[in-house]
């Protein structure tokens, strides 16, 4: 059996969006308008504003570490501090994302043969049906961990992890651990000019990069 409401509608979930995959089609979980789809341009103010409206709902899992945060930057006295606080919390979320941007820009890959992919045909009866392979691909992920959902599900054991698995978890905890304890004897004020000197790169190579695209 499926153990709980939750872990049924996770399964019927991940079917829906292998099938909506496959079709090539998209969910639109909130309505918008024609006013206020995006256009051509996405890269400006209410562009990001919006990313960030969104992703922010999406990582609500996240709360616990953002009231911790929040707490930090109260009691850290001055205003600067608790910019400081607040903005190395927001750029240490979003730094993997600044890093495969750049490297999605730097290397090109959206002309790589796995992004582009190719246009494959199947035929069913007298239809024809039209599936990209990188759609395809995606299916199988959303079916794939479908299917390891209703396999926990049905063993009623939905935080089950092979050995391999947890021996790994492990692992990486201790080297985390050991790196915190290292990198904490570094002084407070080298961490802020690095941080702030990486979100200045980013934001130059950014700004070149769209001087660059409108010459």
């Amino acid at each position: 059996h499926v153990s709980g409401h939750g872990g049924a509608q996770d399964i019927a979930l991940m079917i829906a969006l292998a099938g909506f995959a496959v079709t090539g089609r998209s969910l639109a979980i909130i309505p918008m308008s024609g006013r206020m789809a995006f256009g051509g341009k996405t890269s400006g103010a209410a562009g990001v504003f919006l990313l960030g409206l969104f992703s922010g709902a999406a990582t609500s899992c996240c709360a616990p570490v953002l009231a911790g945060a929040v707490a930090l930057a109260v009691i850290s006295g001055t205003f600067w501090k608790a910019l400081l606080v607040a903005f190395a919390y927001v750029f240490g979320m979003t730094f993997p994302l600044f890093l495969a941007a750049y490297a999605y820009d730097r290397f090109r890959i959206d002309h790589s043969r796995l992004i582009t992919g190719k246009l494959l045909r199947a035929r069913l009866g007298s239809r024809t049906l039209l599936v990209h392979s990188t759609n395809l691909f995606a299916a199988g992920i959303f079916l794939v961990m479908g299917a390891l959902l209703l396999t926990l599900a049905f063993f009623d054991n939905a935080f089950w992890a092979p050995q391999t698995q947890a021996e790994i978890g492990k692992t990486l905890s201790a080297w985390s651990q050991r790196a915190f304890e290292t990198l904490g004897r570094v002084p407070d004020i080298i961490w802020g000019a690095g941080i702030i000197g990486i979100f200045l790169f980013f934001l130059l190579k950014s700004r070149r990069n769209a001087g660059e695209k409108e010459l």
